[in-house]
């Protein structure tokens, strides 16, 4: 990961032979990268890999176009999968519909792959082309289409891939068809002026960063068939006041909801298992939350800067709250601790300083063999009410 990071003069590199992986950022803002060649036995390529390449033009690929299409390449990598492709037998093929829109051919069934020679501001794209059904919207196929206002999605389609829509800064509205059943990491990242989103039925994964500064998004819709919501999927969605997290709900990413300060509640339900670090990082209007889930950790910094939360209750079974999970809530006053609970991390409570009542559902001496970090003052200062009797501070 990050191994060319900011390699801002570098024009051209040969990756050799048995490297099998490009890491996360390997070579993020490369701005002066025009040519790579890519060894056949790369299998895959992590996020942001190329992000912000913005003068990539030529793959130099040893294996053949098939082999290419069985790389796993991860989203935000919209300069590479944009570029032209030269494999062994020959270079990515694409074809031209009669709307203009750019397309491949794969098991007789096509994916829409870049607008092409379209110049429609409202896009309506076709169920079909040359007979043969239009199922996946493909990698970066609408990348930084900025004039792109709307556009309407066939019923045939059932994949929209990484970072299909990324960046379409001008882009107000989509119909998703119920059809769609994968969403793919950074689809929709940075479409500024997208107000409202229906995820249809059938969807089982928002991707990482799949909305992440959509920040006129005031409301979305997920199904109940979403298991999953990716890490900084709805970062950044600062208008966002509202959102239903179904029963299916499995996992919330890391920083899943950072920022997103509009928010004014929020109910993590019973099947939640895991809620990763800073997922409510800096939802300051954020007064209400409820846990139900069987999650066993308050990850580092999950709550940090929730300025007006008011009180939490943290559901049975959790045994550690992390580092900074409650870091400068500062209008919180009230919490609920269970007795499992055994540790609370560094400055988990720090500058909560209207924090005054405790309430734990185990005994003083169960309390005296919780692990206390240092820099947690303001709930050492709090009236401590425990099953067989209260401590109050001098």
């Amino acid at each position: 990961d990050y191994a060319f990071y900011y390699c801002s003069s570098l024009t051209s590199i040969s990756i050799p032979e048995g490297v099998t992986s490009i890491g996360d950022y390997a070579f993020y803002y490369c701005s002066s990268l025009t040519s790579i060649s890519i060894p056949e036995g790369l299998t895959s390529i992590g996020s942001s890999a190329f992000d912000a390449c913005r003068n990539l033009k030529n793959i130099t690929y040893a294996g053949t176009v098939e082999q290419w299409k069985q790389i796993s390449i991860a989203g935000g990598n919209g300069y590479l999968t944009k570029s032209s492709i030269h494999c062994t037998d020959g270079n990515m093929i694409q074809y031209i519909s009669p709307e203009g829109l750019a397309y491949t051919i794969d098991h007789n069934s096509i994916t829409i792959t870049d607008m092409g020679t379209c110049t429609d501001i409202n896009l309506q794209i076709p169920a079909q082309i040359d007979g043969l059904p239009v199922t996946s919207i493909g990698c970066a196929a609408f990348f930084k289409c900025s004039k792109l206002k709307s556009v309407s999605i066939p019923e045939s389609v059932t994949n929209i891939a990484n970072d299909a829509f990324y960046y379409c800064s001008s882009l107000t509205s989509i119909s998703i068809p119920d059809s769609v059943t994968s969403i793919g990491d950074y689809a929709f990242h940075n479409c500024k002026n997208l107000t409202s989103i229906s995820i249809p039925e059938g969807v089982t994964s928002i991707g990482d960063y799949a909305f992440f500064n959509c920040s006129s998004l005031t409301s979305i819709s997920i199904p109940d068939s979403v298991t999953s919501i990716g890490d900084y999927a709805f970062g950044f969605c600062r208008n966002l006041t509202g959102i239903s997290i179904p029963d299916s709900v499995t996992s919330i990413g890391v920083d899943a909801f950072y920022n997103c300060s509009s928010l004014t509640s929020i109910s993590i339900p019973e099947g939640v298992t895991s809620i990763g670090a800073y997922a409510f990082c800096s939802c300051e209007n954020l007064t209400s939350i409820s846990i139900l889930g069987s999650i066993t950790s308050i990850e580092f910094g999950t709550f940090r800067y929730c300025s007006n939360l008011t009180s939490i209750s943290i559901p049975e079974g959790v045994t550690s709250i992390g580092e900074q999970a409650f870091y400068y809530c500062s209008s919180l006053t009230n919490i609920s601790i269970p007795e499992s609970v055994t540790s609370i991390g560094y400055s988990a409570f720090e500058g909560c300083n209207n924090l005054k009542d405790v309430t734990y559902s185990g005994t003083i001496e169960q309390w005296k063999k919780v692990s206390i970090e240092s820099y947690n003052d303001s709930i050492k200062n709090a009236t401590i009410h425990y099953t067989d009797g209260d401590i109050i501070p001098q």
